[in-house]
């Protein structure tokens, strides 16, 4: 995704999923780079790392390597949902449900080489879950259903539960917690995660329902998701509109280009 490309750019903002990574970070412009995986792996970017002029990591752990490959580290702005723009969130949010959302526990995970503990954490809930909606599934599989499925499908999919699950890779912060957060429902946050009330006050946490549980602990994600099914029914209709709001107001894509900018050192 690249966030600002104009041919005569004087900034150009990128990250590691951008097309023609090459040209981008070799224009005459001041490049930034917001490195998204650097808290697990970097190995395929690391030539970015050094072609840049300004490194953002989006994660607050794992990033003083970063200082061997680029001087110019900023500070941490986080990811975001990269699965649907702030249009399509607004236009999709707005369609009527012809279903009542699920009450069990969604996540699909990716079966990273790096993740094993989160793999098996996940697998664990899936066996002590009668009904569940977790999965884990290989990366990159083009015959997955759900990377067949268009933005829209995806979203009407995303909001068909009302609770899903957020599990950190080496204390990261998950992008699945905006996608959580823009399609409405209650995402479950893991006690490991750097930060988080930096990124989402204690105060906000509590009046979106959000609900913490003691990292790769499977009794205390099955209590968290307990709890967050009765937050979210307590507050309806109304916490779900709340919650995408909070998301559009807080966590756009476009609100991290500010963010990027406000922490570039020019």
């Amino acid at each position: 995704m690249t966030l600002v490309q104009p041919s005569d750019a004087d900034i150009i903002i990128t990250d590691p999923h951008a097309p023609d990574l090459d040209i981008l970070l070799s224009a005459n412009a001041l490049r930034v780079f917001w490195a998204h995986d650097h808290h697990h792996t970097f190995a395929h970017y690391v030539m970015l790392l050094i072609k840049a002029n300004i490194v953002v990591p989006a994660h607050f752990c794992r990033r003083d390597h970063l200082k061997a490959f680029n001087g110019h580290i900023a500070d941490t702005v986080p990811a975001t949902t990269n699965q649907w723009s702030l249009e399509d969130i607004i236009a999709f949010s707005k369609r009527p449900m012809n279903v009542s959302r699920k009450s069990a526990l969604y996540g699909g995970f990716g079966a990273y080489d790096v993740s094993l503990d989160r793999s098996l954490f996940v697998g664990e809930l899936m066996a002590r879950l009668s009904e569940h909606a977790l999965s884990v599934r290989r990366i990159q599989n083009d015959d997955d259903r759900f990377f067949c499925l268009s933005a829209r499908e995806r979203y009407d999919e995303w909001r068909g539960y009302k609770v899903s699950l957020a599990a950190a890779v080496n204390q990261d912060i998950p992008i699945r917690i905006f996608d959580a957060l823009a399609t409405g429902q209650i995402p479950i946050i893991p006690d490991s995660i750097v930060n988080l009330n930096w990124i989402i006050s204690v105060e906000d946490q509590r009046r979106l329902g959000i609900e913490r549980y003691h990292a790769d602990d499977p009794a205390s994600a099955i209590a968290a998701w307990q709890r967050a099914l009765e937050n979210f029914d307590r507050l309806g209709e109304k916490g779900i509109q709340n919650r995408i709001d909070y998301f559009l107001k807080n966590h756009s894509l476009e609100h991290r280009i500010e963010q990027i900018l406000g922490v570039l050192p020019i």
